[in-house]
């Protein structure tokens, strides 16, 4: 049976890093069988200074720049990459010591965590022009979150509308459609437990 919850900025957490150096603001997550891990997480980081990021080993990360000049991630020592354009996500092991620059200045990214043991995650960012319609796939668990514009989904006979800022979280949907009320970039983010 499809469940449906429609978060805004609201319903979201803030909490400090675990390793002290900043901040994120939690947009939704399903929490984990032992205290305190989760299954997985959607969040939002604000990065004000280089320095190390937290050790998550044991979960796939997704990080997308979506505010500021950017920054390099320095992988274990050996390997680089610049993220400097927007929304173009970037997949790597949360278990990587990971040491992170600014090119110039503090910026937002946005963060997506699943434990390896739970299950499997894609992630693709859409940029429907005004009046576009675009489908979402059917998975397990479905997340949109709307970083620019606004959009409607039509589900179960039903349409929900999400702005700038909303998450969408659906559980056993079936096919639906998602039309942008005006130009649009999006995340849709599908989860398959194992």
């Amino acid at each position: 049976m499809m469940k449906l919850r429609h978060l805004t900025a609201a319903d979201y957490k803030r909490m400090p890093w675990k390793n002290g150096q900043g901040s994120t603001t939690e947009l939704i997550a399903s929490p984990g069988a032992e205290g305190g891990a989760f299954n997985w997480r959607l969040s939002i980081a604000e990065v004000g200074q280089s320095g190390p990021f937290s050790d998550f080993s044991g979960y796939d990360r997704f990080i997308t720049l979506i505010e500021g000049a950017g920054m390099i991630l320095n992988f274990n020592g050996m390997m680089e990459r610049r993220i400097d354009q927007p929304f173009q996500p970037l997949p790597f092991d949360g278990g990587w010591q990971t040491d992170c620059t600014l090119i110039d200045g503090p910026l937002r990214d946005f963060n997506l965590m699943v434990a390896r043991n739970w299950g499997y995650t894609a992630m693709t960012i859409l940029r429907p022009d005004a009046g576009e319609d675009c489908e979402i796939d059917v998975a397990p668990v479905t997340l949109l979150h709307v970083f620019t514009g606004n959009v409607s989904l039509e589900i179960d006979g039903a349409r929900h509308h999400l702005k700038s800022g909303d998450t969408l979280h659906i559980e056993d949907a079936p096919d639906a459609w998602l039309r942008a009320d005006q130009a649009s970039i999006l995340a849709a983010i599908y989860l398959q437990p194992r």
